[in-house]
């Protein structure tokens, strides 16, 4: 757990993890100061299979308890295989922060550049984004930069790119200007 001080500059450069029963990369639920500017560079993650809990993913972005991210960069990175969402990110309340309520946290400025998730064949689909704050903008400025998609590299250039139901909101009263694409 981190607490009270704030932590910035942090990298994490080629990586590779076969998560199989955990989260794959990223930030998680027992932070409780503010996270800035944190990269994963040349990280790959090969298979992710777990599928006991809704909450997994391969990159996680959690702002649970009392801890703030912005500046959240995944840069080529590659996942294989994943048996659950590609991408999970949550502010607020949710199955771990044990009945509290009122976090007002926030997940911002997160990109996803030049990135690729050759086989997410989750059941729940690619994407979960759950805001559990009262705050409206508490996610916001998720960019996918040059990411591509499937076996063939399909780029994804909006959220128009995935099927119906392969991104799953909750919270989210206009999701479409929480997300950017090039």
């Amino acid at each position: 757990k981190t607490y009270s001080a704030p932590l910035k500059n942090i990298l994490f450069e080629n990586c590779t993890a076969f998560p199989d029963n955990c989260r794959g990369f990223g930030l998680t639920q027992e932070s409780n100061s503010l996270l800035t500017d944190i990269t994963y560079r040349n990280c790959s993650l090969l298979y992710q299979l777990n599928d006991w809990a809704s909450h997994m993913s391969a990159f996680n972005i959690d702002a649970g308890e009392q801890g703030s991210i912005s500046g959240l960069t995944f840069e080529k990175c590659d996942l294989f295989y994943s048996k659950v969402y590609a991408v999970h990110i949550s502010v607020g309340e949710n199955e771990w922060t044990m009945g509290v309520k009122g976090y007002n946290n926030s997940a911002t400025n997160i990109t996803f550049r030049e990135c690729s998730f050759k086989y997410p064949v989750s059941g729940r689909g690619f994407m979960k984004v759950r805001n559990n704050t009262s705050e409206v903008n508490a996610i916001d400025n998720v960019f996918f930069d040059r990411c591509t998609i499937g076996e063939n590299g399909t780029p994804i250039a909006s959220l128009s790119t995935f099927p119906d139901g392969a991104v799953d909101y909750e919270g989210l009263t206009t999701p479409s200007s929480a997300f950017r694409f090039a």
